[in-house]
């Protein structure tokens, strides 16, 4: 999206309140805190802090913020949603260029693109009991929890992607929409949503490692059945690594049909506002936000090199206290000396307590 233009619809966002744009469709219940919810429908949820919705019992119509709910549930074009809200906040619009028009056009088709995808991938996971098995009974989140996450799974069906696609008016020949289709398969999903917008998807496989006496046994929610690496004392370093490697695959999307790697802000942060722990992997951060703890997971965007590097470290500057929390290995504890250089002597390194058995 052109710079200026998202800056103006960034400050369009600002003069409004969602709250008051969707209780003219749908009433909604102020219940004094972070979060409303629908009196016609109490699936319906709203964040009145950081501005975003989600309607759990309405999966074809993806959470998201206030141009999110006119494009979705009034079905404004994106360009009179921006008319509409700039004749409410009385903001002048910037000149509709070509070239503006040409990069607006491109950069809505590229969030369609994931909102879609999104979306597709939340109802497979609804419907797939190995994948919310391994979610809620091996990483014991709540249901609730994946749901305000938008976690999903991707089963590998394509043409069942594709078809969603279709059907929303999106190209499925794009490098992006290429990118995802081929994805490997029995990923679970996460969806990296920064202020209201899905801006990329990362996948870590959905499995599972379970040591015994002369084997280690792979789980996968895809087949869910055991895979199993049988070992001797000789090779058991070796069959070991072998077996983690195998358990533990992540996928993120090339960056050359995607764009840079970016971090991924669980639901309960609110970027540059209030305390946030800082975590390598998303599921850490998913499992904060069950505890109701604002995280963000460096995952791939760990590069000193990229502007997206560059913009998270602007953001946690403006967050108080910061708590950086990477992983106890060597590349983690070089990782938190590196980032506490960058902001400074106020944030808090944590160690993690080794797990029990």
């Amino acid at each position: 999206m052109d710079t200026a233009f998202r800056d103006y619809v960034e400050k369009l966002k600002a003069k409004i309140q969602i709250e008051d744009i969707i209780a003219e469709d749908e009433p909604l219940h102020d219940t004094g805190r972070r979060y409303w919810r629908g009196v016609r429908h109490d699936s319906l949820k709203v964040d009145v802090v950081n501005q975003l919705f989600k309607w759990y019992s309405r999966p074809e119509i993806p959470g998201g913020d206030v141009f999110t709910w006119l494009t979705q549930y009034r079905r404004l074009d994106f360009g009179d949603a921006v008319q509409l809200l700039a004749d409410r906040t009385g903001v002048r619009p910037p000149d509709w260029t070509p070239e503006a028009q040409r990069a607006h056009l491109a950069a809505r088709a590229w969030q369609a693109s994931l909102d879609v995808a999104t979306t597709h991938y939340e109802l497979t996971l609804a419907r797939h009991p190995a994948a919310r098995s391994y979610c809620c009974e091996w990483r014991g989140w709540q249901w609730e929890t994946v749901q305000a996450a938008r976690l999903g799974f991707w089963d590998g069906d394509a043409r069942a992607l594709r078809a969603a696609w279709a059907k929303a008016g999106c190209d499925a020949l794009t490098p992006l929409a290429q990118a995802i289709a081929g994805m490997p398969p029995g990923m679970l999903i996460f969806p990296h949503v920064f202020r209201g917008h899905i801006v990329t998807l990362s996948a870590r496989l959905a499995a599972t490692l379970r040591a015994e006496p002369d084997r280690y046994a792979v789980w996968r929610a895809l087949t869910a059945a055991e895979q199993y690496f049988p070992f001797t004392p000789e090779t058991q370093a070796a069959v070991a690594k072998a077996a983690s490697d195998a358990a533990k695959r992540h996928h993120n999307l090339p960056g050359d049909a995607a764009g840079e790697a970016q971090p991924y802000w669980n639901y309960v942060a609110t970027p540059g506002r209030g305390s946030i722990v800082v975590v390598e992997g998303q599921s850490d951060a998913v499992t904060l936000a069950q505890w109701d703890l604002p995280a963000v997971a460096l995952g791939r965007c760990t590069s000193a090199k990229t502007q997206a590097h560059a913009e998270l470290v602007a953001i946690l500057r403006d967050h108080r206290p910061v708590y950086i929390a990477l992983d106890a290995d060597m590349a983690g504890k070089s990782g938190m000396a590196e980032l506490a250089q960058l902001l400074g002597p106020l944030v808090k390194l944590v160690t993690w307590e080794a797990a029990n058995g």
